[in-house]
């Protein structure tokens, strides 16, 4: 039987998240076990909740990390470029991307719902009035 190295808690964690991202893409938060989570990424479900606290929060930083890595393909594509340009090589690192691995859209997409949830258990929609834009300065 092969062991495997022992990973710093940082290793660890990313692992994690990486997991929760497959497992969330594929079920959403509320389809998603940690049961599930805790299988793939092969520690015990009781080391999610010691690591990340709550479900939630580890969807969270699951979505966090996959807009954080949409964000830096992005911004790489268009360094040197402007305009129209950058906005084509920019949506074409976005498909390169999903082609690559398509639960980053899936993932995505489960975001804006998650949200709304939230919104819906605290009987507040996301336009609420103590969200409104700040007003524009008259000229």
């Amino acid at each position: 039987m092969a062991v495997k190295p022992r990973m710093s808690a940082e290793q660890r964690r990313a692992e994690i998240i990486e997991a929760a991202r497959y497992e969330f893409a594929d079920h959403g938060l509320h389809g998603t076990s940690t049961e599930d989570i805790a299988r793939r990424a092969g520690i015990s479900q009781p080391y999610i909740f010691r690591l990340f606290g709550t479900k939630k929060e580890l969807f969270l930083l699951s979505a966090e990390s996959c807009l954080c890595e949409t964000l830096d393909v992005m911004r790489v594509a268009a360094v040197g470029k402007t305009g129209e340009e950058a906005l084509e090589a920019m949506g074409q690192a976005y498909m390169d991307m999903l082609e690559e691995d398509p639960r980053r859209l899936k993932l995505q997409v489960t975001i804006p719902r998650c949200a709304r949830s939230r919104a819906g258990a605290t009987g507040r929609s996301s336009t609420s009035s103590s969200r409104r834009p700040a007003r524009r300065p008259r000229r």
